[in-house]
């Protein structure tokens, strides 16, 4: 995040005007209005963007390091989905 914050001084970005409503009741519309966009929902998702912004984080993280770790991840969100979950047990167990 200070990487990010740094960005934003060094490029003159102004940040974006604040929102004085409840951003959860927003519909999808007015959250584009307001330039709010969406987080990672998932452990794949994250990884995903995180391998998106790898040549953003050069400056501070080696190539390697960011393949490597995105890959261990990858490894343990594989290890996870491959394991049913109680509420599959229960939905199936007696099948």
């Amino acid at each position: 995040m200070l990487l990010a914050g740094l960005d934003g001084v060094n490029k003159k970005i102004s940040p974006p005007d604040h929102v004085d409503k409840d951003i959860y009741k927003l519909t999808e519309q007015e959250k584009s209005e307001y330039g709010i966009k969406k987080l990672p929902t998932s452990l794949l998702d994250a990884i995903e963007s995180l391998e998106s912004d790898a040549d953003f984080l050069n400056p501070v993280f080696e190539d390697d390091f960011i393949k490597m770790y995105c890959q261990i991840k990858k490894d343990e969100y594989a290890t996870v989905a491959a394991i049913p979950s109680p509420r599959e047990f229960y939905m199936y167990g007696n099948v």
